[in-house]
């Protein structure tokens, strides 16, 4: 989420996490009646949830008999005894910098901890979401990548980018099913909207592909930001454009792995479009098809423009 930053993540995920359950609890009463589930932990998850930070947590697991040390990252055990001391799930911020990944910006007020942030769910489901500010500063970017020996691990296969401020998250809950195929993503949908920020929005549409060896270039030929698809989707003035990024280092004749980020006006013009040239989308598809092994729809995302 472009312009938020760790606090504003923070809110959006209480917010969001609130939300799925409230629905849960309005919309599906029979189902949850004939689990005998018990709803009071339910109705009790609405914000603001508690926060404490990785520091704070790790004194407070001591106290509760952990041998928990300051340094190390949180293990499920550890989760769970401190999810255990609230009523709602709970948010643990600013970890150690050398427990976590080296795209998350350093915390100010103390440099050896990161601007992130892990939501602890109760009742033993640990943690639900893992967020983060993002660093800004290119070259703090690039000192952390080659710190961690990480070097064109994943490299822009189309054109040079400049960095705005903001956020990301990831969630996962013992429910949620596995990322959609392409075939489930196009029969359903679902976006996290940026609630807080107050900007135009736009959706992104990210895929990843595993790529056949022999059909590279032929892939990079038909996904990259003049290829075939782009040319296609075009054709609708929604579209804003797509870039393509591959994963390995540029010698390393193992990397096959692909992500195109798609970039629209809205999610509505895309599914518009989609409808208005099915038989085109469709024919494309199968052109494409045999350049793959596999192909993840990770998700539409809205973002600040």
């Amino acid at each position: 989420m472009a312009w938020n930053d760790s606090d504003a993540n923070m809110r959006l995920q209480e917010e969001f996490v609130s939300s799925i359950v409230a629905r849960c609890l309005d919309r599906r009463k029979s189902e949850l009646a004939e689990l005998e589930r018990d709803v009071k932990p339910l109705e009790a998850v609405r914000p603001p949830f508690p926060r404490i930070s990785y520091t704070d947590a790790v004194t407070k697991l001591k106290t509760l008999g952990s041998d928990m040390a300051w340094g190390r990252d949180l293990g499920s055990d550890e989760e769970t005894l401190l999810a255990k001391q609230y009523d709602r799930p709970v948010m643990v911020f600013n970890y150690p910098k050398a427990v976590k990944a080296f795209y998350m910006k350093e915390n100010r007020a103390d440099p050896r901890t990161v601007l992130n942030n892990d939501v602890l769910a109760p009742e033993g489901y640990g943690e639900i979401i893992g967020g983060s500010q993002r660093e800004d500063d290119y070259d703090k970017l690039l000192g952390r990548i080659r710190a961690e020996k990480l070097a064109g691990t994943w490299t822009s296969a189309s054109t040079a980018r400049s960095y705005t401020p903001g956020s990301g998250l990831a969630w996962s809950a013992p429910w949620r099913g596995s990322a959609a195929s392409r075939t489930s993503a196009r029969r359903s949908r679902s976006h996290v909207p940026c609630t807080s920020c107050g900007r135009d929005a736009m959706y992104v549409i990210v895929w990843e592909f595993t790529v056949r060896p022999e059909q590279r270039e032929a892939f990079e030929r038909g996904y990259g930001s003049d290829g075939d698809w782009a040319r296609y989707f075009k054709r609708d003035e929604s579209f804003r454009g797509v870039e393509l990024w591959r994963g390995g280092e540029l010698d390393d004749p193992e990397w096959d792995r692909y992500l195109t980020v798609d970039r629209w006006a809205s999610v509505e013009a895309y599914e518009a479009f989609r409808e208005r040239t099915d038989a085109e989308y469709q024919e494309m598809d199968n052109r494409f098809l045999d350049l793959c092994e596999t192909e993840t729809m990770l998700g539409i995302f809205e973002v600040v423009d």
